[in-house]
């Protein structure tokens, strides 16, 4: 029987930072207990600009760096392979 993930839900994270306790609704991916410690991401200046680091923060720049890398490959080749100016 295949399991199915659960989707994110938006939780309330709490942290301390230099300027005192700091709370803010984030969505944590995988979903985490209640409880559990994750890692907060927060600009010192403005701490209420926080955000939960998680995998998922990466996956468009991961797709969109694929997708370049895919076309620089295929413009090079031809390139290398003088298909461009015939």
């Amino acid at each position: 029987m295949q399991q199915r993930a659960q989707p994110p839900r938006v939780s309330t994270i709490a942290f301390s930072s230099p300027r005192g306790q700091i709370e803010f609704e984030g969505v944590v991916y995988p979903v985490q207990r209640t409880g559990a410690v994750v890692k907060v991401l927060f600009n010192p200046d403005d701490p209420s600009q926080a955000c939960v680091d998680s995998p998922t923060r990466w996956i468009g720049v991961l797709f969109v760096g694929v997708l370049g890398a895919g076309f620089a490959g295929v413009g090079g080749l031809m390139t290398f392979f003088g298909l461009f100016g015939r």
